[in-house]
């Protein structure tokens, strides 16, 4: 089993998925001395309305993404209903699997 698992981690990194999906690339100084809020803003003080409007309000919101994982694409948005309405809202969402298999 251990020697399965060596195998599976060695073909996903081969096929450039490690845990960030590719090369971790830098920025420019100047964004490096901003931190992360002079890239994105100072965050929410209300941390239930900022997650959400994370989530569900941004540009990026819909973009489909697989996890390296579970080979499961998804989206923000759906992650965020999925956290907060549960089998409610999932009854009506579709998943789609790594092998193609789409699950209703």
């Amino acid at each position: 089993q251990k020697m399965a698992k060596a195998m599976a981690a060695q073909t996903h990194h081969g096929r450039g998925g490690g845990k960030m999906g590719g090369p971790l690339k830098g920025g420019k100084i100047e964004e490096f001395y901003q931190g992360v809020s002079g890239i994105t803003g100072e965050p929410d003080p209300d941390l239930e309305k900022g997650v959400r409007n994370e989530h569900c309000h941004m540009p990026d919101s819909r973009d489909v993404f697989t996890s390296s994982s579970y080979g499961i694409s998804t989206d923000a948005e759906s992650e965020y209903n999925l956290a907060t309405k549960g089998g409610e809202w999932l009854g009506t969402t579709m998943v789609t699997l790594h092998d193609g298999a789409i699950i209703e």
